[in-house]
Protein backbone atom coordinates (compact mmCIF):
# COMPACT_ATOMS: atom_id res chain seq x y z
CA UNK A 1 0.00 0.00 0.00
CA UNK A 2 1.32 3.14 -1.51
CA UNK A 3 2.23 5.42 2.33
CA UNK A 4 -0.07 8.26 3.63
CA UNK A 5 -1.06 9.96 6.39
CA UNK A 6 -4.07 8.30 7.48
CA UNK A 7 -6.39 10.62 6.99
CA UNK A 8 -6.61 11.44 3.18
CA UNK A 9 -9.58 11.89 1.25
CA UNK A 10 -9.93 11.06 -2.54
CA UNK A 11 -11.28 14.65 -4.43
CA UNK A 12 -12.63 15.24 -7.60
CA UNK A 13 -15.39 18.32 -8.73
CA UNK A 14 -15.90 22.11 -10.10
CA UNK A 15 -13.50 23.83 -13.18
CA UNK A 16 -13.08 27.68 -13.43
CA UNK A 17 -13.16 29.22 -16.62
CA UNK A 18 -9.58 31.23 -17.36
CA UNK A 19 -9.74 34.91 -17.86
CA UNK A 20 -13.41 35.67 -16.03
CA UNK A 21 -14.03 37.97 -13.46
CA UNK A 22 -13.84 36.76 -9.83
CA UNK A 23 -14.57 38.32 -6.05
CA UNK A 24 -11.57 37.99 -4.00
CA UNK A 25 -13.28 35.71 -2.14
CA UNK A 26 -13.39 33.21 -4.51
CA UNK A 27 -9.63 32.85 -3.89
CA UNK A 28 -9.54 31.38 -7.88
CA UNK A 29 -6.66 29.07 -8.33
CA UNK A 30 -6.30 30.42 -12.04
CA UNK A 31 -5.27 34.31 -10.37
CA UNK A 32 -1.97 33.81 -9.51
CA UNK A 33 -1.89 37.55 -7.98
CA UNK A 34 -5.10 36.41 -5.45
CA UNK A 35 -4.18 33.15 -4.79
CA UNK A 36 -1.90 30.76 -6.92
CA UNK A 37 0.92 32.58 -6.61
CA UNK A 38 1.07 34.64 -3.52
CA UNK A 39 3.43 33.57 -0.55
CA UNK A 40 0.43 34.16 2.01
CA UNK A 41 3.75 33.60 4.46
CA UNK A 42 6.34 36.46 2.91
CA UNK A 43 9.61 35.62 4.21
CA UNK A 44 10.60 37.76 6.99
CA UNK A 45 12.76 40.75 5.89
CA UNK A 46 16.66 39.49 6.01
CA UNK A 47 17.68 42.75 6.69
CA UNK A 48 15.36 43.24 9.96
CA UNK A 49 16.21 39.22 11.08
CA UNK A 50 19.70 39.71 10.61
CA UNK A 51 20.50 43.05 12.61
CA UNK A 52 18.00 41.41 15.28
CA UNK A 53 19.80 37.72 15.07
CA UNK A 54 16.12 36.55 14.71
CA UNK A 55 15.25 33.10 15.47
CA UNK A 56 12.04 30.86 15.34
CA UNK A 57 9.91 29.59 18.19
CA UNK A 58 6.79 28.92 17.09
CA UNK A 59 3.71 29.24 14.51
CA UNK A 60 -0.02 29.24 14.77
CA UNK A 61 -1.68 29.30 11.85
CA UNK A 62 -5.56 29.48 11.37
CA UNK A 63 -7.32 28.37 8.07
CA UNK A 64 -10.67 29.22 6.88
CA UNK A 65 -11.75 26.31 4.75
CA UNK A 66 -11.60 26.13 0.79
CA UNK A 67 -14.03 26.43 -1.42
CA UNK A 68 -17.10 24.54 -1.40
CA UNK A 69 -20.76 24.05 -1.82
CA UNK A 70 -23.47 25.51 -0.31
CA UNK A 71 -23.67 25.02 3.16
CA UNK A 72 -27.95 24.22 3.04
CA UNK A 73 -30.23 24.21 0.56
CA UNK A 74 -31.97 27.33 0.84
CA UNK A 75 -34.51 29.79 -1.14
CA UNK A 76 -31.89 31.99 -2.95
CA UNK A 77 -34.05 33.52 -5.99
CA UNK A 78 -36.96 32.90 -8.54
CA UNK A 79 -35.91 30.43 -10.81
CA UNK A 80 -32.99 28.66 -8.68
CA UNK A 81 -34.46 25.28 -8.16
CA UNK A 82 -35.88 25.04 -11.49
CA UNK A 83 -32.45 24.91 -13.16
CA UNK A 84 -30.92 21.80 -12.36
CA UNK A 85 -27.54 23.16 -13.75
CA UNK A 86 -27.95 26.25 -10.83
CA UNK A 87 -29.32 24.09 -8.03
CA UNK A 88 -27.77 20.47 -8.50
CA UNK A 89 -24.23 19.86 -7.04
CA UNK A 90 -22.44 16.07 -8.18
CA UNK A 91 -19.27 15.36 -6.55
CA UNK A 92 -17.10 12.34 -7.45
CA UNK A 93 -14.54 14.09 -4.22
CA UNK A 94 -15.72 11.76 -1.07
CA UNK A 95 -14.06 10.84 2.20
CA UNK A 96 -12.01 7.58 2.85
CA UNK A 97 -12.48 6.30 6.07
CA UNK A 98 -10.84 3.37 7.91
CA UNK A 99 -10.87 1.89 11.34
CA UNK A 100 -8.85 0.67 14.11
CA UNK A 101 -8.98 -2.02 16.45
CA UNK A 102 -9.49 -1.64 19.91
CA UNK A 103 -7.31 -2.95 22.76
CA UNK A 104 -10.22 -5.31 23.66
CA UNK A 105 -10.07 -6.26 19.53
CA UNK A 106 -9.66 -10.28 18.71
CA UNK A 107 -8.11 -8.48 15.80
CA UNK A 108 -4.34 -7.83 16.22
CA UNK A 109 -3.08 -5.84 13.06
CA UNK A 110 -4.64 -2.86 11.27
CA UNK A 111 -7.48 -3.22 8.76
CA UNK A 112 -6.55 -2.93 5.42
CA UNK A 113 -9.97 -2.14 4.44
CA UNK A 114 -10.88 1.64 3.28
CA UNK A 115 -14.66 2.64 3.41
CA UNK A 116 -15.07 5.60 1.15
CA UNK A 117 -18.31 7.71 1.71
CA UNK A 118 -20.65 8.25 -0.80
CA UNK A 119 -23.95 10.48 -0.98
CA UNK A 120 -25.86 8.45 -3.20
CA UNK A 121 -28.20 6.17 -1.28
CA UNK A 122 -30.93 7.99 -2.48
CA UNK A 123 -33.66 7.25 -5.43
CA UNK A 124 -36.36 9.64 -7.23
CA UNK A 125 -38.63 11.25 -5.42
CA UNK A 126 -35.86 11.09 -2.69
CA UNK A 127 -32.75 13.51 -2.95
CA UNK A 128 -30.17 14.90 -0.95
CA UNK A 129 -30.34 18.25 0.52
CA UNK A 130 -28.39 19.87 -2.61
CA UNK A 131 -29.92 16.91 -5.21
CA UNK A 132 -26.76 15.56 -6.28
CA UNK A 133 -24.48 13.35 -4.85
CA UNK A 134 -22.75 16.44 -2.78
CA UNK A 135 -23.17 17.03 1.20
CA UNK A 136 -24.05 20.48 2.18
CA UNK A 137 -20.94 22.96 3.00
CA UNK A 138 -18.93 19.74 1.42
CA UNK A 139 -15.33 20.67 0.20
CA UNK A 140 -15.04 20.61 -3.89
CA UNK A 141 -12.21 20.24 -5.87
CA UNK A 142 -11.20 23.75 -5.84
CA UNK A 143 -11.06 23.66 -2.19
CA UNK A 144 -8.95 20.73 -2.57
CA UNK A 145 -6.21 22.84 -4.52
CA UNK A 146 -6.81 25.70 -2.45
CA UNK A 147 -5.84 23.73 0.81
CA UNK A 148 -3.02 21.95 -0.90
CA UNK A 149 -1.18 25.06 -1.38
CA UNK A 150 -1.99 26.28 1.75
CA UNK A 151 0.20 23.15 2.83
CA UNK A 152 2.40 24.40 0.29
CA UNK A 153 2.96 27.71 1.34
CA UNK A 154 3.25 26.75 4.94
CA UNK A 155 6.54 24.68 3.78
CA UNK A 156 8.14 27.13 2.17
CA UNK A 157 7.84 29.36 4.88
CA UNK A 158 8.57 27.10 7.85
CA UNK A 159 10.61 23.98 6.56
CA UNK A 160 14.16 24.48 5.15
CA UNK A 161 17.33 24.99 6.87
CA UNK A 162 18.44 27.97 9.06
CA UNK A 163 17.14 29.57 12.18
CA UNK A 164 13.81 31.11 10.45
CA UNK A 165 12.63 27.47 10.01
CA UNK A 166 10.98 25.37 12.25
CA UNK A 167 11.79 21.97 10.70
CA UNK A 168 14.58 20.58 9.14
CA UNK A 169 14.04 19.70 4.79
CA UNK A 170 15.10 16.55 5.59
CA UNK A 171 12.34 16.05 8.45
CA UNK A 172 9.46 13.07 7.40
CA UNK A 173 6.38 12.90 8.99
CA UNK A 174 6.22 9.56 8.01
CA UNK A 175 9.75 8.37 9.75
CA UNK A 176 7.23 8.99 13.31
CA UNK A 177 9.82 9.00 15.62
CA UNK A 178 12.81 8.21 13.51
CA UNK A 179 16.09 9.43 13.17
CA UNK A 180 14.63 12.35 11.13
CA UNK A 181 11.04 11.70 12.25
CA UNK A 182 8.83 14.71 13.62
CA UNK A 183 7.17 13.53 17.07
CA UNK A 184 3.54 13.54 17.43
CA UNK A 185 4.51 16.29 19.94
CA UNK A 186 5.77 18.90 17.77
CA UNK A 187 3.06 19.37 15.94
CA UNK A 188 -0.75 20.02 16.92
CA UNK A 189 -3.57 19.87 14.35
CA UNK A 190 -6.96 20.87 15.79
CA UNK A 191 -10.47 21.65 13.77
CA UNK A 192 -13.98 21.55 13.75
CA UNK A 193 -15.78 18.04 13.18
CA UNK A 194 -17.18 19.66 9.56
CA UNK A 195 -16.02 17.71 6.45
CA UNK A 196 -14.81 20.85 5.14
CA UNK A 197 -12.90 22.03 7.90
CA UNK A 198 -11.45 18.46 8.14
CA UNK A 199 -10.48 17.53 4.83
CA UNK A 200 -9.25 21.18 4.16
CA UNK A 201 -6.49 20.90 6.97
CA UNK A 202 -5.76 17.55 6.35
CA UNK A 203 -4.34 18.27 2.41
CA UNK A 204 -2.58 21.02 3.96
CA UNK A 205 -0.70 18.83 6.92
CA UNK A 206 -0.29 16.44 3.52
CA UNK A 207 1.37 19.30 1.18
CA UNK A 208 3.23 20.33 4.46
CA UNK A 209 4.77 17.39 5.28
CA UNK A 210 4.97 15.87 1.81
CA UNK A 211 5.23 11.78 0.98
CA UNK A 212 8.77 11.03 -0.77
CA UNK A 213 9.64 8.43 -3.46
CA UNK A 214 11.45 6.56 -0.67
CA UNK A 215 8.74 6.61 1.46
CA UNK A 216 6.39 5.22 -0.90
CA UNK A 217 6.38 1.71 0.81
CA UNK A 218 6.68 2.63 4.43
CA UNK A 219 3.50 2.32 7.23
CA UNK A 220 0.40 4.58 7.13
CA UNK A 221 1.45 6.85 9.88
CA UNK A 222 -1.67 7.74 12.61
CA UNK A 223 -2.09 11.56 12.93
CA UNK A 224 -3.62 12.75 15.99
CA UNK A 225 -6.62 15.63 14.84
CA UNK A 226 -8.22 17.34 17.80
CA UNK A 227 -11.94 18.25 17.60
CA UNK A 228 -14.90 18.39 19.51
CA UNK A 229 -18.50 17.87 19.27
CA UNK A 230 -19.48 20.36 16.66
CA UNK A 231 -22.34 22.40 18.95
CA UNK A 232 -19.79 22.37 21.64
CA UNK A 233 -17.04 23.69 19.75
CA UNK A 234 -15.60 27.29 20.70
CA UNK A 235 -13.33 27.87 17.16
CA UNK A 236 -16.49 30.01 15.44
CA UNK A 237 -18.91 31.98 17.38
CA UNK A 238 -21.15 29.91 19.24
CA UNK A 239 -24.03 31.25 21.24
CA UNK A 240 -25.25 27.47 21.97
CA UNK A 241 -22.67 26.99 24.95
CA UNK A 242 -22.19 30.93 25.28
CA UNK A 243 -25.30 32.85 24.86
CA UNK A 244 -24.16 36.32 26.04
CA UNK A 245 -22.79 36.64 22.43
CA UNK A 246 -26.73 36.76 21.58
CA UNK A 247 -26.94 39.37 23.60
CA UNK A 248 -24.22 41.38 22.51
CA UNK A 249 -25.56 40.63 18.84
CA UNK A 250 -28.60 42.75 20.34
CA UNK A 251 -26.90 45.12 21.45
CA UNK A 252 -25.15 46.05 18.28
CA UNK A 253 -28.40 45.69 15.86
CA UNK A 254 -30.39 47.95 17.98
CA UNK A 255 -27.62 50.53 17.70
CA UNK A 256 -28.58 54.31 16.30
CA UNK A 257 -25.35 53.76 14.08
CA UNK A 258 -26.31 50.01 12.35
CA UNK A 259 -30.10 51.22 12.28
CA UNK A 260 -29.16 54.41 10.38
CA UNK A 261 -26.92 52.31 7.64
CA UNK A 262 -29.09 49.67 7.51
CA UNK A 263 -32.51 51.61 6.94
CA UNK A 264 -30.98 53.72 4.36
CA UNK A 265 -32.06 55.43 1.06
CA UNK A 266 -29.31 52.84 -0.36
CA UNK A 267 -30.11 49.54 1.70
CA UNK A 268 -33.80 49.92 1.20
CA UNK A 269 -32.68 49.71 -2.69
CA UNK A 270 -30.79 46.75 -2.10
CA UNK A 271 -33.21 45.29 -0.06
CA UNK A 272 -35.97 46.10 -2.87
CA UNK A 273 -33.81 43.86 -5.29
CA UNK A 274 -33.75 41.12 -3.15
CA UNK A 275 -37.57 41.08 -2.21
CA UNK A 276 -38.79 42.58 -6.15
CA UNK A 277 -36.17 41.30 -8.87
CA UNK A 278 -35.40 38.45 -6.94
CA UNK A 279 -38.59 37.26 -5.70
CA UNK A 280 -37.96 37.41 -1.73
CA UNK A 281 -34.46 36.78 -1.33
CA UNK A 282 -33.01 37.24 1.95
CA UNK A 283 -29.67 38.48 3.62
CA UNK A 284 -29.27 35.44 6.14
CA UNK A 285 -28.68 33.49 2.31
CA UNK A 286 -28.24 35.74 0.35
CA UNK A 287 -24.01 36.17 0.16
CA UNK A 288 -24.10 31.97 0.24
CA UNK A 289 -26.08 32.11 -2.89
CA UNK A 290 -23.90 34.81 -4.75
CA UNK A 291 -20.51 33.39 -4.21
CA UNK A 292 -20.93 29.27 -4.32
CA UNK A 293 -22.81 30.65 -7.73
CA UNK A 294 -19.93 33.09 -8.74
CA UNK A 295 -17.07 31.23 -7.73
CA UNK A 296 -18.19 27.97 -9.71
CA UNK A 297 -19.14 29.54 -13.05
CA UNK A 298 -22.52 28.97 -12.21
CA UNK A 299 -25.25 31.27 -13.55
CA UNK A 300 -26.74 34.80 -11.76
CA UNK A 301 -29.94 36.69 -12.14
CA UNK A 302 -29.87 39.39 -14.70
CA UNK A 303 -29.77 42.05 -11.09
CA UNK A 304 -26.77 40.48 -9.84
CA UNK A 305 -24.86 39.63 -13.29
CA UNK A 306 -22.88 42.92 -13.59
CA UNK A 307 -20.47 41.93 -11.65
CA UNK A 308 -16.72 43.12 -12.90
CA UNK A 309 -14.24 43.50 -9.77
CA UNK A 310 -14.42 43.92 -6.28
CA UNK A 311 -14.03 47.99 -6.62
CA UNK A 312 -16.81 47.91 -9.47
CA UNK A 313 -20.30 49.42 -8.19
CA UNK A 314 -22.37 46.43 -9.54
CA UNK A 315 -25.28 45.71 -7.47
CA UNK A 316 -23.54 42.05 -6.79
CA UNK A 317 -20.65 44.06 -5.11
CA UNK A 318 -23.07 46.44 -3.27
CA UNK A 319 -24.96 43.59 -1.85
CA UNK A 320 -22.04 41.57 -0.92
CA UNK A 321 -20.79 44.72 0.76
CA UNK A 322 -23.67 45.48 3.07
CA UNK A 323 -24.20 42.07 4.25
CA UNK A 324 -19.89 42.21 5.25
CA UNK A 325 -20.86 45.48 6.88
CA UNK A 326 -24.04 43.70 8.55
CA UNK A 327 -21.47 40.95 10.18
CA UNK A 328 -18.84 43.04 10.28
CA UNK A 329 -20.40 45.67 12.44
CA UNK A 330 -21.72 43.18 15.13
CA UNK A 331 -18.02 41.53 15.67
CA UNK A 332 -16.66 44.99 15.92
CA UNK A 333 -18.97 47.14 17.73
CA UNK A 334 -18.24 48.28 21.15
CA UNK A 335 -14.28 47.60 20.84
CA UNK A 336 -14.98 44.39 19.36
CA UNK A 337 -16.45 42.72 22.44
CA UNK A 338 -18.43 40.18 20.29
CA UNK A 339 -14.95 39.00 18.99
CA UNK A 340 -13.09 38.78 21.99
CA UNK A 341 -15.88 36.68 23.82
CA UNK A 342 -16.13 34.43 21.23
CA UNK A 343 -12.32 33.53 20.23
CA UNK A 344 -11.89 33.69 23.65
CA UNK A 345 -10.75 30.31 24.00
CA UNK A 346 -9.28 29.76 20.69
CA UNK A 347 -7.20 32.85 21.86
CA UNK A 348 -6.44 31.17 24.89
CA UNK A 349 -5.28 28.02 23.41
CA UNK A 350 -2.57 30.14 21.47
CA UNK A 351 -1.22 31.52 24.61
CA UNK A 352 -1.09 28.93 26.26
CA UNK A 353 0.38 26.99 23.45
CA UNK A 354 2.56 29.30 22.27
CA UNK A 355 3.01 32.58 23.22
CA UNK A 356 3.77 32.38 26.95
CA UNK A 357 5.89 29.38 26.22
CA UNK A 358 8.10 31.33 24.10
CA UNK A 359 8.52 34.37 26.68
CA UNK A 360 10.56 31.82 28.69
CA UNK A 361 12.87 30.20 25.46
CA UNK A 362 15.67 30.75 23.21
CA UNK A 363 15.17 27.75 21.10
CA UNK A 364 12.76 25.37 19.64
CA UNK A 365 14.79 22.96 21.23
CA UNK A 366 13.56 24.81 24.68
CA UNK A 367 9.63 24.99 23.37
CA UNK A 368 10.11 21.34 23.29
CA UNK A 369 11.72 20.26 26.06
CA UNK A 370 8.70 21.90 28.13
CA UNK A 371 6.20 19.76 25.97
CA UNK A 372 4.91 22.55 23.53
CA UNK A 373 4.29 22.27 19.99
CA UNK A 374 6.51 24.03 17.42
CA UNK A 375 3.55 24.20 14.60
CA UNK A 376 -0.03 24.45 15.27
CA UNK A 377 -2.67 24.58 12.78
CA UNK A 378 -6.10 25.33 13.33
CA UNK A 379 -8.79 24.31 10.81
CA UNK A 380 -12.41 26.84 10.97
CA UNK A 381 -14.50 28.92 8.42
CA UNK A 382 -14.76 32.75 7.88
CA UNK A 383 -16.24 33.00 11.06
CA UNK A 384 -12.82 31.66 12.54
CA UNK A 385 -10.78 33.88 10.50
CA UNK A 386 -12.61 37.11 10.52
CA UNK A 387 -13.77 37.55 14.08
CA UNK A 388 -10.17 36.59 15.45
CA UNK A 389 -8.82 39.46 13.18
CA UNK A 390 -11.45 41.72 14.97
CA UNK A 391 -10.04 40.51 18.03
CA UNK A 392 -6.78 41.37 17.86
CA UNK A 393 -8.33 44.79 16.56
CA UNK A 394 -6.77 44.47 12.75
CA UNK A 395 -9.70 43.23 10.74
CA UNK A 396 -10.76 45.86 7.93
CA UNK A 397 -14.01 44.48 7.87
CA UNK A 398 -14.00 42.55 4.44
CA UNK A 399 -14.75 38.67 4.26
CA UNK A 400 -12.58 36.46 4.94
CA UNK A 401 -11.96 34.25 1.04
CA UNK A 402 -11.52 30.85 0.97
CA UNK A 403 -8.79 29.61 1.97
CA UNK A 404 -7.80 32.44 4.00
CA UNK A 405 -4.40 32.17 6.54
CA UNK A 406 -3.70 33.79 9.52
CA UNK A 407 -0.13 32.93 11.04
CA UNK A 408 1.10 33.95 14.78
CA UNK A 409 4.45 33.69 15.17
CA UNK A 410 7.08 34.45 17.67
CA UNK A 411 10.68 34.77 18.11
CA UNK A 412 13.95 35.18 19.95
CA UNK A 413 15.31 38.33 19.25
CA UNK A 414 18.66 40.65 20.18
CA UNK A 415 17.07 41.89 23.22
CA UNK A 416 16.98 46.43 23.25
CA UNK A 417 14.79 48.91 24.30
CA UNK A 418 12.07 47.62 21.27
CA UNK A 419 12.21 44.37 22.67
CA UNK A 420 12.62 44.88 26.18
CA UNK A 421 11.77 40.97 26.83
CA UNK A 422 14.26 39.78 23.67
CA UNK A 423 10.97 37.91 22.44
CA UNK A 424 9.58 39.13 19.38
CA UNK A 425 6.20 38.16 17.31
CA UNK A 426 4.64 38.59 13.83
CA UNK A 427 0.99 38.35 12.33
CA UNK A 428 0.45 37.60 8.84
CA UNK A 429 -2.91 37.09 6.70
CA UNK A 430 -3.15 36.30 3.36
CA UNK A 431 0.25 37.01 2.99
CA UNK A 432 0.51 41.07 4.35
CA UNK A 433 2.12 41.43 7.69
CA UNK A 434 -0.56 42.60 10.30
CA UNK A 435 1.91 43.16 13.20
CA UNK A 436 2.32 47.33 12.44
CA UNK A 437 -1.30 47.62 12.49
CA UNK A 438 -1.17 46.56 16.55
CA UNK A 439 -1.63 48.62 18.79
CA UNK A 440 1.67 49.61 20.49
CA UNK A 441 3.26 48.05 17.22
CA UNK A 442 5.42 50.04 14.55
CA UNK A 443 7.22 47.27 12.36
CA UNK A 444 7.17 43.98 11.03
CA UNK A 445 8.42 42.22 14.51
CA UNK A 446 6.94 43.69 17.93
CA UNK A 447 7.93 42.73 21.54
CA UNK A 448 5.52 39.49 22.56
CA UNK A 449 4.68 40.93 25.50
CA UNK A 450 2.46 43.50 23.86
CA UNK A 451 0.62 41.10 22.69
CA UNK A 452 0.42 38.64 25.24
CA UNK A 453 -0.62 41.39 27.53
CA UNK A 454 -2.95 42.06 25.17
CA UNK A 455 -4.74 39.07 24.87
CA UNK A 456 -5.15 38.87 28.83
CA UNK A 457 -9.28 38.88 28.39
CA UNK A 458 -8.58 35.88 26.76
CA UNK A 459 -9.65 32.56 28.75
CA UNK A 460 -10.94 28.81 28.60
CA UNK A 461 -13.63 30.03 31.39
CA UNK A 462 -16.05 33.08 30.21
CA UNK A 463 -18.18 34.78 31.45
CA UNK A 464 -21.20 33.99 28.88
CA UNK A 465 -24.40 34.33 31.51
CA UNK A 466 -26.35 36.94 30.21
CA UNK A 467 -27.29 40.36 32.29
CA UNK A 468 -31.30 40.30 33.31
CA UNK A 469 -31.20 44.13 32.94
CA UNK A 470 -29.54 43.63 29.54
CA UNK A 471 -32.96 44.08 27.90
CA UNK A 472 -35.68 41.28 27.11
CA UNK A 473 -34.18 40.03 24.19
CA UNK A 474 -31.04 39.19 25.40
CA UNK A 475 -32.31 37.21 28.73
CA UNK A 476 -34.99 35.24 26.56
CA UNK A 477 -32.39 34.07 23.98
CA UNK A 478 -29.89 33.18 25.88
CA UNK A 479 -32.27 31.19 28.56
CA UNK A 480 -33.43 29.09 25.26
CA UNK A 481 -29.47 29.17 24.61
CA UNK A 482 -28.91 27.25 27.88
CA UNK A 483 -32.01 25.13 28.22
CA UNK A 484 -31.60 23.84 24.43
CA UNK A 485 -28.44 22.06 25.15
CA UNK A 486 -30.36 18.97 27.46
CA UNK A 487 -33.48 19.23 25.84
CA UNK A 488 -35.24 17.36 23.23
CA UNK A 489 -36.25 19.77 20.18
CA UNK A 490 -40.02 19.85 20.94
CA UNK A 491 -39.61 20.61 24.55
CA UNK A 492 -37.08 23.57 23.75
CA UNK A 493 -39.47 24.79 21.15
CA UNK A 494 -42.21 24.56 23.85
CA UNK A 495 -40.14 26.24 26.84
CA UNK A 496 -38.88 28.76 24.68
CA UNK A 497 -42.33 29.70 23.59
CA UNK A 498 -43.75 30.34 26.54
CA UNK A 499 -40.67 32.58 27.55
CA UNK A 500 -41.12 34.58 24.43
CA UNK A 501 -45.16 35.06 25.34
CA UNK A 502 -44.34 35.93 28.67
CA UNK A 503 -42.35 38.87 27.28
CA UNK A 504 -43.92 41.90 27.61
CA UNK A 505 -41.24 43.95 25.70
CA UNK A 506 -42.22 43.34 21.62
CA UNK A 507 -39.36 44.27 20.03
CA UNK A 508 -37.84 41.27 22.22
CA UNK A 509 -40.46 38.71 20.64
CA UNK A 510 -39.22 39.78 17.04
CA UNK A 511 -35.71 39.60 18.02
CA UNK A 512 -35.78 36.43 19.77
CA UNK A 513 -38.51 34.54 17.71
CA UNK A 514 -36.38 35.03 14.35
CA UNK A 515 -33.34 34.23 15.99
CA UNK A 516 -34.87 30.91 17.29
CA UNK A 517 -35.65 29.52 13.84
CA UNK A 518 -31.70 29.79 13.16
CA UNK A 519 -31.05 28.03 16.48
CA UNK A 520 -33.83 24.99 15.15
CA UNK A 521 -31.19 25.00 12.09
CA UNK A 522 -28.61 24.06 14.57
CA UNK A 523 -30.28 21.55 16.05
CA UNK A 524 -30.29 19.58 13.03
CA UNK A 525 -26.88 19.74 12.04
CA UNK A 526 -27.71 19.25 8.27
CA UNK A 527 -27.98 22.79 7.65
CA UNK A 528 -25.20 24.11 9.40
CA UNK A 529 -25.44 28.02 9.73
CA UNK A 530 -21.87 28.17 11.00
CA UNK A 531 -20.72 30.78 7.75
CA UNK A 532 -21.13 33.01 4.99
CA UNK A 533 -24.81 33.47 5.56
CA UNK A 534 -25.52 37.20 6.59
CA UNK A 535 -27.27 36.81 10.15
CA UNK A 536 -29.64 39.78 10.01
CA UNK A 537 -33.35 40.33 9.42
CA UNK A 538 -33.88 42.70 6.50
CA UNK A 539 -34.23 46.33 6.28
CA UNK A 540 -38.33 46.14 7.57
CA UNK A 541 -37.52 43.62 10.72
CA UNK A 542 -34.67 45.68 12.03
CA UNK A 543 -36.65 49.09 11.67
CA UNK A 544 -39.13 47.13 13.70
CA UNK A 545 -36.25 45.98 16.20
CA UNK A 546 -35.46 42.51 14.62
CA UNK A 547 -32.66 41.13 14.50
CA UNK A 548 -33.44 38.36 11.98
CA UNK A 549 -32.27 34.50 12.61
CA UNK A 550 -29.49 32.40 13.35
CA UNK A 551 -25.87 32.83 15.08
CA UNK A 552 -22.85 34.25 13.77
Amino acid sequence: MRSSLAFLAATGLVTSCAGTSYPYYCSKMTHPSTFKDNPRIPALDSTLAVSLGAKILSASAIIRHGARTPYESSFCWDGYHEDPAQYVWDCSNSIVMTTSPTSSSVYTSDSNLLFKKVYDALTEPMSNELDGTCHVGQLIEEGVMQETRNGEHLRAAYVGDGDLRLFSSSDSFLQGSGANGIPRSHVKFRGDDQQRTLQSGQLLVEALFPTTEDESSTENVLVDWHTSDYVSDPIYPNSHICPKLTSLENEALASPEFIARNTSTSAAQLNSILKDDLGGADWRHILDCQMTSICTDRSLPPSLSDFVSDDNSSFFTKIYDHASWQLAYVYQYNSNAHAKLSMSPLLREIVVTSLTPSLSSSSKSDMLGKGFPLLSVYSGHDTTIMPVLAALDIWDGKWAPYASLISIETYHVTQSNDYPTGRAFRIVYNGEVMTEKFEGCGGELCDLNILVNYLEFATFDRDCDVDDGGGGSAVVGGECGKGSRGMSTPAWIFVCFILMSASSVGTAFVVTGQRFKGWMGRENFNRMEDDEGTHFGNVESVRRGGGGSGDL
